[in-house]
């Protein structure tokens, strides 16, 4: 379970599912300038749907739903714009893990 995500500033984020009764499944490296954890934070379950693990020294920054609300109270239209960052994002990686099926890799 989460509500926060993070916005990797440095390192190797390695994204990964574990399902119980069979290996690791590896799915892609994140580095700087990228976020991770969104799904959990914008579903409304607040469950993850992957595990993520440093495999390098890491620096990543937390963005709690109290910070994502507060800054949009200072500043509507910034939080406006990171809704939109989010959406965009999401779709590409839906994308993204769509071609990586079909390609069976």
């Amino acid at each position: 379970h989460g509500t926060s995500f993070y916005i990797v500033e440095s390192g190797v984020v390695e994204v990964r599912l574990e399902p119980a009764n069979a290996s690791i499944i590896r799915l892609r490296e994140f580095r700087h300038g990228t976020t991770i954890g969104e799904m959990a934070a914008y579903s409304r379950d607040k469950v993850r749907s992957a595990s993520a693990l440093a495999i390098e020294p890491t620096v990543a920054y937390e963005f709690a739903p109290e910070s994502i609300a507060e800054f949009g109270a200072e500043a509507p239209l910034y939080r406006s714009v990171l809704h939109e960052f989010v959406a965009r994002l999401l779709a590409g990686r839906l994308n993204f893990m769509n071609k990586r099926f079909e390609t069976g890799v």
